[in-house]
C-alpha cells in the first residue's frame, strides 16, 4: 500500500513533465514547416563532432552531454538564413536543441558556386 502511495504521484509528476516538453525542431524559415533528413553536426572544443538527422516532425537528437554546442549543416538541400559557417545551439538534458532552428531550403535549381573550381587555373 505503501508502494501505491508513492507510484501514483510520481507518475503524475513524470505524465506532467512529459506534457510540458517541448523539443525545439528543425523548421524552415520561410513556411515554418518542419524539415525532416536534415543532416546536422554538432561540435565544441571539448568533444568531437557528433552528426545527427531529423526526423518527419524536425527534431534531432545527439548524444552528449547538455550545454552549448556550435553546429553546422552537413544536407546540402539547406542552408543557415545568415551568412556564417556554424552557429551556436543548446542542448537539453535529454540531447534535444533548446530552441527551434530556422534554416532555408536552397532551390534546386540553384547551383552553390562557392564549391565550384576554375578549370582553367
Amino acid at each position: 500500500m505503501i508502494f501505491y502511495g508513492f507510484a501514483f504521484p510520481w507518475n503524475i509528476f513524470v505524465l506532467y513533465e512529459r506534457k510540458n516538453f517541448s523539443a525545439g525542431r528543425i523548421l524552415d524559415f520561410e513556411t515554418k514547416n518542419p524539415i525532416a533528413k536534415v543532416s546536422l553536426q554538432i561540435f565544441s572544443k571539448e568533444t568531437k563532432p557528433v552528426t545527427s538527422i531529423s526526423d518527419q516532425n524536425g527534431q534531432i537528437r545527439f548524444d552528449v552531454k547538455p550545454g552549448r554546442y556550435n553546429f553546422k549543416i552537413v544536407s546540402s538541400g539547406v542552408t543557415f538564413k545568415e551568412d556564417v559557417l556554424a552557429l551556436p545551439v543548446e542542448i537539453n538534458n535529454d540531447g534535444y536543441l533548446e530552441k527551434n532552428l530556422y534554416l532555408k531550403l536552397r532551390d534546386e535549381n540553384t547551383q552553390d558556386s562557392s564549391n565550384l573550381t576554375n578549370p582553367f587555373d
